[in-house]
């Protein structure tokens, strides 16, 4: 069944809402009542292309499995996406953790299902609650926030051997954008995600990065794309 979880629920400080930030969002998910120990975290732009099984999350020793990203985090201030949130965020998390004494992060975490330990969270509030109630602060996305469940968990966990960094592709990430030929890297994307899946990539991740090119065609492609490969609603869906 889908129970709905109000941010009411959830939120410590009410002064914190609204809010309209994943981010601040995403520090209190520990805080759903009845939520398992060991809990799988999906954003609204992942799907699944393949069956899993908890393998796919957690090592036999419950483990949280850690997909690592290709791409690097952004700390050079002369690359030109060093002031996209996402890396900002990064970086931030990644201080945090070197303040500890841990080293700089490195690589991004894949955009896939996040598993996830809810007593981990918590523990993580306590050693970093001011940063973590900044983020839960920030009502839209700020050069303040951290990434709890995509980057400062991971690598917290990662830095004590509670965790496994998983280095193979495990997903296709398909980016619509603004840019010219919108239409032709949609489908090339497209393509190479069958391809990959037909070598067992699991994870899909439709995103919607930045200014969205107003086309009719491409919302058909993506739509087409999602009504081929998921034909059958389930029974939440209208």
């Amino acid at each position: 069944d889908i129970e709905v979880v109000d941010h009411r629920d959830i939120f410590p400080s009410l002064d914190d809402l609204p809010t309209f930030n994943s981010r601040a969002i995403e520090c209190h998910l520990h805080r759903i009542e009845g939520l398992s120990e060991r809990f799988i975290y999906f954003n609204d732009d992942v799907l699944l292309c393949r069956a899993t099984t908890p393998a796919d999350y957690f090592d036999a020793a419950g483990r949280p499995l850690v997909y690592l990203d290709r791409r690097d985090v952004v700390w050079d201030a002369g690359d030109a996406a060093f002031d996209r949130p996402v890396n900002s965020a990064v970086r931030n998390s990644s201080r945090l953790l070197e303040s500890l004494g841990h080293a700089r992060i490195q690589k991004r975490i894949d955009h896939v299902p996040y598993a996830l330990r809810r007593s981990v969270m918590g523990e993580i509030w306590d050693r970093f609650p001011e940063a973590l109630e900044a983020s839960s602060s920030h009502p839209f996305r700020n050069p303040r926030d951290v990434k709890l469940t995509s980057a400062l968990f991971q690598y917290y966990l990662l830095a004590q051997d509670k965790a496994v960094a998983i280095e193979r592709r495990s997903a296709s990430y398909v980016k619509l954008t603004a840019r010219s030929f919108a239409v032709l890297r949609l489908l090339a994307e497209l393509a190479l995600h069958l391809w990959n899946r037909s070598k067992g990539v699991k994870f899909l991740s439709i995103n919607d990065a930045g200014n969205l090119v107003e086309s009719q065609l491409v919302e058909r492609i993506v739509e087409s794309y999602l009504r081929s490969t998921y034909p059958r609603s389930c029974r939440f869906e209208r």
